[in-house]
């Protein structure tokens, strides 16, 4: 049971992170509007991380589009190579739980998406990493150590907004 809870709380943090995200974005209420898939794909194409991960929620979510799980993982694989931490940690999720969006589990590949994001600064990831060293996790092989989990707490708090 002490495994559960971690896992409870990182699908749950993860889950808030993303909600936030979105709120967050850009531009006047971008979760009312259907985004512009054209230029989205335009700009992706290009090599934009940014409207890579934006196509890439499109399609997990059906915004604007047809839902493809598809494409969706793959516009996010994209953009978590370009190091779009937001990316990074989307995936890094879905690596952990498995069976998301046709991704099988692999806890060693979610921990390197994982730790890539953690390492850009971004605040959400150090979180759920944070939490993986509080309570040690079995699946990625993390040993329990307090205090990195409180150096990355710490980081995670520091972060602006």
């Amino acid at each position: 049971m002490s495994l559960r809870q971690p896992r409870i709380r990182v699908v749950l943090f993860c889950m808030v992170s993303l909600c936030l995200i979105a709120a967050s974005a850009p531009g006047p209420v971008l979760l009312a509007q259907t985004p512009d898939i054209a230029s989205l794909t335009k700009q992706a194409k290009d090599g934009n991380a940014e409207s890579q991960y934006q196509l890439a929620g499109a399609y997990l979510n059906g915004k604007g589009v047809n839902k493809d799980s598809k494409q969706g993982v793959e516009w996010l694989k994209k953009a978590a190579a370009l190091d779009h931490p937001g990316a990074q940690l989307v995936l890094s999720y879905m690596y952990l739980k498995g069976g998301e969006q046709n991704i099988s589990k692999d806890p060693a590949q979610g921990l390197r998406w994982l730790q890539k994001s953690a390492d850009h600064g971004y605040a959400p990831a150090q979180y759920n990493l944070a939490l993986l060293y509080r309570d040690g996790d079995a699946d990625t092989g993390i040993a329990r150590n307090p205090g990195q989990a409180a150096t990355l707490f710490r980081k995670a708090a520091r972060q602006p907004g």
